[in-house]
């Protein structure tokens, strides 16, 4: 009899007391939008049939974030952070230097270095021809860039120059010179009233003397008549040079004797015998130049006036 009694108290327990657990698969109402969770609310966490438990929201994340793995670091709190894996850290590079890093599989620099920037001529493209060998040379050296004041170029030759100015070059030989007429290039280089030069005449370099008569000599001679004068030349000699003529206001006959020679005129058509003098028509301007072809002849190089 007390055995029955027992059992029926236990039923009655079992049928009024509340429960104290869910089942796993116990629907539970969905949280509404409006409030939000704050951490001192619970959220049902159920385990097992006779077992569930009430979380923080806390422990909720700390078991989320528990979960995650790879390249970051996560607090039981939420805090991400990415590993060190780079203790050097700061700006990598300059204007000078190229920065050269180093990536793990990641993505993320584990490293890096810098170096000087430094292109070999070898890798750049694009330059004219022998642009990469004249930079390669040393400066003003042979086949180098010049940077001097005043360079000196030996080789290659500079070419037709268009344009410049010469005034301070030198180098340039007489022989170089073109479009001079027959003799003018020997004349301008041999010295001026020299055997073979240009004659000054007058007053200047010529040695002149002043007279009625005179016999010259030496290479270069200028005679001026001041009335009727005679005027006997040396036997010639190539180069030599002479020059008579009236003084200012005269007009007095001239008579040049060539001594032992013949005179002609450039193109031979006169000629004059051995020895045989001559003689101007007497007027103002009178004047008469020689010119030594060789040891028996003068060559008439200019005259002013009537001359037989």
């Amino acid at each position: 009899m007390l055995k029955r009694l027992g059992a029926i108290v236990s039923a009655l327990v079992l049928a009024f007391a509340p429960s104290l657990s869910l089942a796993a698969s116990s629907t539970v109402n969905a949280l509404t939008a409006s409030p939000a969770i704050v951490g001192s609310q619970l959220f049902y966490c159920p385990v097992g049939v006779a077992s569930d438990y009430k979380c923080t929201a806390t422990q909720v994340g700390a078991f989320v974030y528990g979960q995650m793995s790879g390249a970051i670091n996560v607090s039981g709190t939420g805090v991400v952070t990415l590993p060190t894996v780079n203790a050097n850290v700061g700006a990598c590079g300059s204007s000078t230097a190229i920065p050269t890093v180093t990536l793990n599989a990641g993505g993320q620099a584990t490293a890096c270095t810098t170096n000087s920037i430094a292109a070999p001529l070898a890798g750049i493209t694009g330059l004219g021809a022998n642009v990469g060998t004249a930079l390669a040379a040393t400066l003003n050296g042979s086949g180098a860039l010049s940077a001097t004041t005043s360079p000196v170029f030996v080789t290659p030759s500079l070419g037709t120059i268009n344009s410049g100015n010469l005034a301070a070059g030198t180098g340039y030989t007489v022989a170089n010179l073109a479009g001079a007429g027959t003799g003018v290039l020997t004349a301008a280089g041999n010295p001026v009233n020299a055997s073979g030069g240009f004659i000054t005449y007058g007053s200047g370099v010529c040695p002149t003397t002043i007279g009625t008569s005179a016999t010259l000599s030496g290479a270069v001679a200028c005679f001026v008549c001041t009335a009727t004068c005679t005027v006997t030349l040396p036997i010639p000699a190539a180069g030599v040079q002479y020059c008579i003529q009236n003084d200012t206001g005269v007009a007095s006959t001239i008579q040049v004797t060539p001594t032992g020679s013949q005179v002609t005129n450039t193109s031979y058509a006169y000629k004059s015998p051995n020895g045989t003098a001559i003689t101007s028509s007497g007027a103002l301007g009178d004047q008469m130049c020689f010119l030594g072809r060789d040891a028996t002849h003068y060559l008439l190089g200019s005259f002013t006036g009537s001359w037989t």
